[in-house]
């Protein structure tokens, strides 16, 4: 995110182009928010020791992993959709609402907050887009005042999670600029002119 942020001043925004057909699309995980949100879910899973000994081990080295560099974020939820299997989806709801509230909402970039309201002053599409889950993402954009929220979205069945991506692929690289893609065509975002912020290659 500060890559972005560091090339666009607030005042380049408001001296811009306005209007809904101009979007504000922003990455979650390094982006809008410090780190990745998916650690907060794996630290809770340790902390209040609700899984076995076998899954500790393999979640401890998935935070070991990442927080030494040699993981991304597109490969920590691979290993969560496994492990997040048979949990009911609104107990996962209620978690990400825990969890933004209690470890998340304060890694909130102060700088992307201000960007956001440049953004809204001049009447832009707010979307975020990202590879992570809705129980992940949606308590931020809630809490950031953004209504539209593109995110790899997981198969339920009689209210739980299977451990499977809904339609097969996560919301990362090229299925994330599709998602992108598809939505501005349906709600008349000129993306030529729109703003794009994100902090890994493959979003580029």
């Amino acid at each position: 995110g500060r890559r972005a942020t560091d090339r666009l001043t607030l005042s380049a925004i408001e001296a811009g182009p306005a209007g809904p057909e101009i979007g504000a699309i922003f990455d979650f995980d390094g982006t809008l928010l410090a780190g990745y949100s998916i650690l907060a879910f794996l630290t809770d899973r340790v902390r209040r020791r609700d899984i076995g000994l076998a899954e500790v081990g393999r979640t401890a080295k998935s935070l070991l992993e990442a927080l030494a560099g040699d993981l991304d974020n597109r490969e920590l939820l691979e290993r969560g959709l496994a492990e997040w299997r048979g949990r009911e989806l609104a107990e996962m709801n209620a978690l990400g609402e825990r969890l933004f509230a209690e470890a998340l909402e304060g890694d909130v970039f102060p700088e992307m907050r201000a960007r956001i309201a440049a953004h809204r002053r001049m009447g832009h599409t707010l979307v975020i887009a990202s590879s992570a889950t809705a129980f992940q993402v949606e308590p931020a954009a809630r809490h950031l005042g953004i209504e539209t929220v593109l995110c790899t979205r997981l198969e339920v069945a009689d209210g739980r999670l299977t451990g499977r991506v809904e339609g097969g692929r996560l919301l990362w690289g090229p299925a994330k600029a599709r998602a992108v893609q598809d939505h501005a065509a349906r709600h008349g975002i000129d993306l030529a002119r729109s703003y794009f912020y994100a902090d890994g290659d493959e979003d580029e």
